[in-house]
């Protein structure tokens, strides 16, 4: 039986690892896609979508709310999963929008999250307890220790592949609701596409 209140989760920021969840109001996770786009994530994404809704009968207009991860990670995944979410913002009024950093999704808004960048480069942020210590930016690999040393009582949380996508009402707490995407939803790019 439909309740008419579901919810997608959006994670494209790594074009190896992406995810597509799709669950009810209460957090009852329905089905979970994780797949690798080939470096073809634009034409993959929505047949997923779709795949996911017309397994449960569903339409877009039943979704209520999206949340999505920002990045920093692949370019073409980020613009992606933005693109995804401005599109719903443009047709469906009735949907709210929800976004929050991979790092801080990373390490569920508590330590010290680190993400390859590739060319002995690395992402980081620092959080303790939800409090950003130190804002997403980027690094060269041999300053992790500096970070790792100024925080020694954070976890560290070194991702450089995320197969392991948890979503539950908690981790949705951490997202920040975004009003008006079209208009001010930004992708968060740490360094120039490749």
């Amino acid at each position: 039986m439909k309740t008419n209140n579901y919810f997608l989760f959006i994670s494209t920021s790594d074009n190896d690892n992406c995810c597509i969840k799709l669950m009810t109001d209460n957090f009852i996770e329905l089905n979970t896609l994780i797949f690798s786009s080939n470096k073809n994530l634009i034409n993959v994404i929505n047949p997923y979508i779709n795949e996911i809704l017309n397994k449960y009968n569903l339409e877009f207009h039943d979704i209520k709310r999206i949340y999505i991860t920002i990045g920093p990670g692949s370019f073409t995944g980020i613009k992606v999963s933005v693109s995804v979410l401005k599109t719903f913002a443009m047709v469906f009024n009735q949907v709210r929008f929800f976004i929050i950093n991979d790092l801080k999704y990373k390490c569920i808004g508590n330590g010290i999250s680190l993400i390859d960048a590739k060319s002995d480069k690395l992402y980081i942020a620092v959080y303790d307890n939800n409090i950003e210590l130190i804002p997403p930016k980027l690094i060269i690999k041999q300053e992790e220790i500096k970070y790792i040393t100024q925080y020694p009582n954070l976890h560290v949380y070194h991702y450089d592949k995320k197969t392991n996508f948890e979503f539950d009402v908690n981790i949705a707490k951490l997202f920040v609701e975004i009003i008006n995407p079209i208009e001010t939803l930004e992708p968060l790019y740490l360094k120039d596409p490749i």
